[in-house]
């Protein structure tokens, strides 16, 4: 199974040639099985055929038994069952009660075949499927797992499906940059380098020159920066201030409290109201988990304040001053409604609808708060902007500008018109990196130039809630030719951050659990390989027993919930705590930025949501009229065709 999916000597032809020798030899040890199963259970059942052992006695033929089988090891494996299971009578007489006449295999037949045949036959579906992607994204990340330093190479479609390309251990080499750049060559050649729109990495040191040596050996891939980890980055700058750092402390010494005293906790059950969430703690790697730390004591407000009243005598003094000090409420309500948007711009950036685009509109949503932020300290505001200044090189990319131009529901909304030669020359840039000349960028330019006026075929209305960015640029069809249709394409299909790197690491713990703490990296690889593609191929295959991404998300959530800092004094370094005060690299950012983009447009609330699309007119005339029900679809349809006959005609004057 090495030589199948892991070596990286062995060509891609010899692999294919392994994986059917391994399906063909998996089925031949599956015959043999089956020939000592049904001499198990005849001579279990040699007696006198009662009823019960005569149901039992039925035979199936063995395409019946390997379908099962194959079923059998899909349900343990997503539900992460130990398959020593097949050995617990009750789980037999379980069996039996569902299908007479089935003997269950044994663990060493799952482990030893079952699971690698399974794995060979998603690999190939895995292969199959990701030829006929054109654009996807390789995110790479690193896992520490009892002293072992694991890669995760992910491979995520232009759909948001993804598959585990590979798992490596690198625990006895030196992780340099070159060492880490060979690794990912190797597995960017076995995908199809022409496949590959982007690969995306953190910021560590070594992982940007990986994102640049790579980028110039191929320079049609784009070289990405996970944005989620930037604004986690400016969540934790604008936590140094002391105000936050006060609040969160005394946060998180109720957490603490309530979380190592079980006489206290169970009272505090006791006053809450349903509804009422658990606590939360602090996770130091998380910095926006501050965040629902404070927000999850404040929405146990009326529990604690309850406790408090009615049993004073089984809180601490220093606990009791906590929930009692109305100033600490106050100012735990002020600092969540700061720092929802940094939540809600992780969460929305790192959900598997995210594009390009959203980071932008997100990043220029996160400017456009703080601009109109008026809550907290009078230096709080200063201490924000500075914090958002440090970063903002870093986070005003010209990729990600261009795709929120190019997104249709954006249109490069609230960017100002001078910024539209930087945005020409980005794309005239990336599309000589992908190999294209002259005459073929400058028919490029002109079609930019006829998106950026709304002239046909570029004037179709967007309705984010019924269709793809994607899916309206196969709409447009320029009669100059397909050049900005097939950037933005490319473009859009990017996934913009590795977390998809974060949830296989949060199944590849669920998995490595205490129970399977000796599990080698070959069967964690391929039971990891086996929960991902059930994942992402639970909608098209509902038959199968696999969970739910939200249950993946969920087990995210647990993992990162279990490394939560139960030390107060450890919640923020205290020799890190600061006040931010802008200097004039900081005001000169801050004036570029209200220069080249119109705050005003992204006139996010501090404590309202995010949205994931700025509609443009046509879109909000679309999305507005949800309600009217009464309208003729045939009027309508005639409304499309005559749109597009005439921009037909348009095309061909």
């Amino acid at each position: 199974m090495h030589i199948a999916s892991s070596c990286s000597s062995v060509p891609t032809t010899a692999k294919d040639e392994v994986l059917a020798v391994l399906k063909t030899t998996t089925i031949g040890q599956q015959s043999n099985s089956y020939i000592q199963r049904q001499k198990k259970n005849q001579k279990k059942n040699g007696q006198k055929q009662t009823g019960d052992n005569y149901s039992r006695n039925l035979s199936m033929g063995k395409e019946t038994e390997h379908h099962i089988d194959q079923e059998l090891v899909k349900f343990l494996v997503s539900c992460n069952i130990p398959f020593s299971v097949v050995n617990n009578p009750f789980f037999i007489s379980f069996v039996h009660a569902l299908r007479p006449g089935y003997e269950p295999p044994s663990p060493a037949h799952i482990s030893e075949d079952l699971l690698w045949q399974e794995t060979a036959q998603i690999i190939r579906n895995s292969k199959r499927e990701l030829a006929q992607d054109r654009h996807v994204t390789l995110a790479v990340d690193e896992w520490t797992d009892n002293g072992k330093s694991l890669y995760a190479f992910n491979v995520i479609t232009a759909d948001r499906r993804i598959y585990l390309q590979a798992l490596k251990d690198f625990s006895d080499t030196r992780h340099t940059a070159a060492f880490v750049t060979l690794e990912t060559i190797k597995v960017i050649d076995d995908i199809g380098s022409e496949k590959v729109a982007a690969l995306v990495t953190d910021n560590a040191a070594n992982m940007k020159k990986v994102r640049t040596e790579v980028q110039q050996k191929y320079p049609q891939i784009l070289s990405l920066q996970c944005m989620p980890h930037f604004i986690n980055l400016i969540t934790e700058d604008v936590m140094k201030h002391e105000w936050a750092v006060s609040s969160l402390k005394s946060c998180q010494s109720i957490v603490t409290y309530f979380g190592s005293h079980h006489r206290p906790n169970a009272l505090l059950a006791e006053c809450r109201s349903d509804g009422e969430p658990q606590l939360s703690g602090y996770v130091k790697t998380r910095c926006y988990s501050a965040g629902t730390c404070i927000q999850s004591v404040l929405q146990n407000e009326n529990a604690l304040r309850r406790l408090a009243n009615n049993h004073e005598a089984e809180l601490s003094a220093n606990i009791h001053a906590i929930i009692a000090n109305c100033q600490f409420w106050a100012d735990c309500q002020d600092l969540v409604t700061v720092l929802h948007p940094l939540i809600s711009l992780i969460g929305s950036l790192e959900s598997n609808s995210a594009t390009l685009a959203d980071c932008y509109l997100q990043l220029l949503n996160l400017a456009a708060a703080i601009h109109n932020l008026a809550i907290g300290p009078a230096e709080f505001a200063a201490h924000c902007m500075a914090a958002f200044c440090h970063h903002w090189a870093d986070l005003d990319d010209n990729v990600y500008r261009l795709a929120y131009f190019l997104h249709p529901g954006m249109h490069g909304k609230g960017i100002a018109p001078r910024l539209f030669g930087t945005i020409a020359e980005t794309a005239a840039a990336l599309w000589k990196d992908f190999g294209n000349g002259k005459q073929s960028t400058m028919k490029l330019l002109s079609q930019l130039m006829k998106y950026n006026s709304g002239d046909a075929p570029y004037n179709l209305p967007f309705a984010g809630g019924f269709m793809t960015p994607n899916l309206w640029w196969e709409s447009a069809e320029d009669c100059i030719g397909s050049e900005l249709k097939t950037l933005a394409i490319r473009l859009l299909s990017v996934t913009p951050h590795s977390a998809a790197c974060e949830r296989t690491f949060s199944i590849f713990g669920w998995i490595h659990s205490k129970t399977r703490n000796r599990l080698q990296l070959g069967r964690l690889e391929a039971m990891g390989k086996m929960y991902l593609y059930y994942v992402s191929h639970n909608n098209s295959d509902s038959h199968h027993a696999s969970p739910t991404e939200c249950q993946a998300e969920q087990m995210l959530n647990n993992c990162y919930a279990e490394e939560a800092d139960n030390s107060v004094d450890e919640v923020v370094m205290s020799d890190e705590n600061s006040c931010l005060e802008p200097d004039d690299n900081d005001r000169d950012t801050w004036a570029l930025v209200k220069q080249n983009f119109d705050l005003c447009v992204f006139n996010l609330g501090m404590g309202e949501t995010t949205s994931t699309t700025v509609p443009n007119e046509a879109t909000e005339e679309v999305l507005n009229d949800r309600d009217d029900h009464d309208f003729n679809v045939w009027e309508l349809v005639s409304m499309c065709q005559s749109t597009l006959l005439q921009q037909n005609e348009h095309s061909y004057a």
